[in-house]
Formats: structure tokens, C-alpha cells, sequence
């Protein structure tokens, strides 16, 4: 049996992730999306301190999705799509993707994708705004810095979804 290609899809919050990796299922036969999203996956306590001293993304521990990887191996998919942040800057999975794409969407672009996916309570928009504005945006600057250059390919996430998923196959074809 073949390993299945492993395709990462990266981006910021509200980035489009989600939305691309299960545009992309769709269009690739015999897929399977793992969804970083769906995993709880410890991450550093002081996340601002996390951001200004070390930004090492091994320090979340991806041993959970790579199990999940081990056990699709197993199976009959040519395709496994990682929805996962970041891309091949973990070292527990870094050997497993075989392509990865980063989505450039503009911040502004992915908070307001937020806000209008996850935002139903005027207190609960104060304090995603209010966590954004002290550790969110630096993290998303981090991931611009350290996650994109490192990618494969760099789409923009201003796109249509079907633009990105016709550029995403055009690579790995």
C-alpha cells in the first residue's frame, strides 16, 4: 500500500483553513481531512510570553494528530489533508508533509471572518477583540513571519475558494 500524500494547508484564524481544506476533499478522490481545530492540543500557559521570548512551535505537542496520520497510513486514502497552522515548523510532522501551502489572507479579512463565524454575544465579541488586540495579532504577525516563508506556496486568501483549490491541485499534479 502507498503513503498517502500529505497536503498542509496553513493560515492565520479566519484565514480560510478550514473552509479550503474541505473545498479541496471535494475535489481530490479518496481524501482525508485531519483538523488541527479538533484536537485538544495543549498549548504554552502565557501564550504572550510564549510569542515574545521563545515562538517555538514544537512546544505544542502534535502527538495526538500524529497518531491519526499513523492510522490513515494504514487505510486506503491517496490524500490526506492536514488543516493544521504550522506547517513545517513543528518537528513531530514536519517529516510527513510532502507539501505545504500557506493562505495569505490580510488580518483585517480574518477577523472579520471570525467575528462573523464565531461571534453570537456582544461580551464574548469584547473579549475576542480584547484577546486580539493583546496576544492575537502579535501571533498572527509571528505566523507571517516565521510560518509563510517557510511554506511551499504562498496563495492569497482573497481569492475565491474554488481559485485556491484549482491553484492548490495545479501543485500537487
Amino acid at each position: 500500500m502507498e503513503k498517502p500524500f500529505i497536503i498542509a494547508i496553513s493560515s492565520v484564524s479566519g484565514g480560510g483553513k478550514t473552509t479550503i481544506s474541505k473545498a479541496l476533499q471535494e475535489e481530490l478522490d479518496q481524501s482525508k481531512v485531519i483538523h488541527f481545530d479538533q484536537y485538544d492540543i495543549p498549548s504554552p500557559d502565557d501564550f504572550s510570553n510564549w510569542i515574545e521570548n521563545s515562538a517555538n512551535y514544537n512546544d505544542w505537542d502534535l502527538h495526538k494528530i500524529d497518531e491519526e496520520i499513523q492510522e490513515l497510513y494504514k487505510q486506503n486514502w491517496k490524500y490526506i489533508i492536514l488543516d493544521y497552522p504550522f506547517l513545517y515548523e513543528n518537528q513531530q510532522l514536519v517529516d510527513k508533509i510532502d507539501i505545504a501551502f500557506y493562505i495569505n489572507t490580510p488580518l483585517d479579512i480574518a477577523m472579520a471572518r471570525r467575528i462573523l463565524r464565531d461571534i453570537y454575544d456582544i461580551s464574548v465579541l469584547r473579549n475576542d477583540l480584547q484577546i486580539y488586540l493583546e496576544n492575537g495579532r502579535k501571533a498572527y504577525l509571528q505566523m507571517e513571519k516565521v510560518i509563510q516563508p517557510h511554506a511551499d506556496y504562498v496563495i492569497s486568501g482573497q481569492q475565491p475558494v474554488s481559485n485556491i483549490v484549482s491553484e492548490i491541485v495545479k501543485r500537487i499534479y
